[in-house]
């Protein structure tokens, strides 16, 4: 969760919002799928209040990272570095130094906040070494653009052409691109269509809490036919967009 949007202080996964917990469970698998085995550094650009940082470290305990959010102040920092003690450092914008240690950059739904991502892209794309592995999520659909993105403070959604155009224009090698939170997608469309403000679907805790449980898992075994599309040409619409790439 990004700390600008954040309202409370999680104590549990459980009391999390299903999108939140299933979009962390996508994400680990899909750096699972293509994370090179052993040791080394993620910059994770956008940590926000921590808990995807979490999950990763724990999926992949050989990794040390060095996360980054401008609105960690000193009190966050003490809070997200003691997730993984010895194995991250927090700072508030982007070290070189940190930078060139990487071999990989995760940006999950950054780009979106940032008015000139192409500029901020080739800006992390120049300060890390030749090899590193990025991997991207943006918000989809640009014409699902709306009060739901302007409250979370979005310059823009990004259809697959839109994201693969700026992804070369950086100077990235595009090695996967697909869709996820298809069913989410026509959610969306609907509540557009008829007028329906929605509250955000990371915002916070849904109630009951099996319903939230539900959807997570449904969301999962969603994931294991969009991880399989990525793979094709065949390009369903989803909510978010995923791209992995290369210096």
């Amino acid at each position: 969760m990004d700390l600008s949007e954040e309202r409370i202080r999680f104590r549990q996964d459980g009391e999390r919002h299903f999108w939140e917990l299933a979009r962390a469970d996508f994400l680990v698998r899909l750096l699972g799928r293509r994370l090179p085995p052993g040791p080394g550094t993620i910059l994770d650009i956008g940590c926000g209040d921590g808990y995807l940082l979490r999950r990763l470290g724990a999926a992949f305990p050989e990794r040390r990272f060095a996360a980054v959010d401008p609105a960690a102040g000193p009190e966050r920092t003490a809070e997200l570095e003691a997730l993984l003690p010895g194995r991250v450092s927090v700072s508030t914008g982007v070290n070189p130094q940190s930078a060139a240690a990487a071999d990989t950059v995760t940006l999950f739904d950054v780009l979106e906040h940032i008015e000139d991502d192409a500029a901020f892209l080739r800006s992390v794309r120049d300060m890390v070494p030749a090899g590193t592995l990025f991997f991207l999520t943006v918000p989809a659909g640009a014409r699902l653009f709306g009060e739901h993105d302007r409250k979370l403070r979005h310059f823009r959604r990004y259809d697959h052409g839109a994201l693969r155009l700026l992804l070369e224009r950086s100077g990235l090698r595009i090695l996967e691109t697909g869709s996820f939170f298809q069913t989410l997608y026509w959610f969306r469309c609907l509540e557009l269509l008829f007028g329906r403000r929605s509250p955000g679907v990371g915002g916070g805790a849904i109630s009951p809490r099996w319903l939230n449980v539900c959807l997570r898992n449904f969301l999962r075994l969603e994931a294991g036919f969009e991880t399989r599309q990525a793979w094709s040409r065949l390009r369903l619409p989803g909510l978010s967009l995923e791209a992995i790439c290369r210096k």
